[in-house]
């Protein structure tokens, strides 16, 4: 047994033999964070949900990351010590431990990890190369006063996550380029559909726009909703019946998903 079926004992063998996709199924949790926040279904939760603090070494510091490209919006936090895909984006600040005076942010190798202006207003941290780098908070005068350290990790495989299953009966099928198969539930008119990025180990990787997505002819997304920057995506039902496609790809490594949706 593999580590990824021993963290998660849904994913079964047959699934595992597949080298770029997989389906994995939510942490045990999952359904008691979806009513504790309550919101009533998957695509009411879009906005960002959840932030994780941490100490720096020395303990002078406290960085705070969010907007990471989380399940349902960052719903179980930012938790950096998981990693952070090549090319993956994630907001990060710092403040004085002390006075709660901001910070800013420095990185040590700028060929693993940089800082840059977020899209969110504030900073980013951006995952350029597989390595560890220190994240540093710095003083106006660019002096550190504290540290973390930031692995940084290649996307193995695209997976897709059991937790859209509400809107449909999904199957892990690998049939030529076609990684899996999803049957839409009659009545549904609107669907929402999750993946998570994972490391060689079958590890979730932090990062919010770390990949592209193509939708075949007919396959629409909801109206606001046609520049996802999670493995989140907010879909209308096609106006005919007939199968459509999704393909989700890592902007680097080798993740890949191409998904056939069956539409009666």
């Amino acid at each position: 047994m593999n580590r990824l079926q021993q963290e998660h004992p849904r994913f079964s063998r047959a699934q595992t033999r597949h080298p770029r996709s997989s389906a994995i199924a939510p942490h045990r949790g999952w359904h008691h964070r979806v009513l504790c926040s309550g919101l009533l279904g998957l695509a009411a939760l879009l906005g960002g949900c959840g932030s994780t603090d941490f100490t720096g070494e020395k303990g002078l510091a406290t960085f705070t990351a969010s907007s990471c490209g989380g399940l349902l919006s960052d719903i179980g936090g930012c938790d950096l010590k998981k990693g952070v895909a090549v090319g993956g984006v994630v907001d990060v600040a710092a403040k004085s431990a002390k006075t709660g005076l901001a910070l800013g942010l420095s990185s040590d190798i700028p060929a693993i990890l940089t800082v840059q202006p977020s899209d969110r207003g504030g900073s980013s941290i951006v995952g350029q190369g597989t390595g560890t780098a220190y994240l540093s908070a710095v003083d106006g005068n660019a002096a550190e006063i504290d540290r973390l350290s930031v692995k940084v990790v290649e996307v193995a495989q695209l997976v897709y996550n059991t937790a859209s299953m509400g809107f449909g009966t999904f199957r892990l099928q690998p049939v030529g380029d076609v990684d899996g198969t999803f049957d839409l539930n009659d009545g549904v008119s609107k669907f929402t559909l999750l993946f998570l990025q994972v490391d060689a180990g079958g590890q979730p990787l932090l990062g919010r726009s770390s990949f592209t997505a193509e939708l075949s002819p007919g396959l629409s997304y909801q109206p606001g909703r046609e520049n996802p920057q999670s493995l989140q995506f907010e879909l209308a039902k096609p106006a005919a019946a007939g199968s459509y496609f999704l393909t989700v790809r890592s902007k680097m490594g080798p993740g890949r998903f191409k998904l056939q949706i069956n539409v009666k």
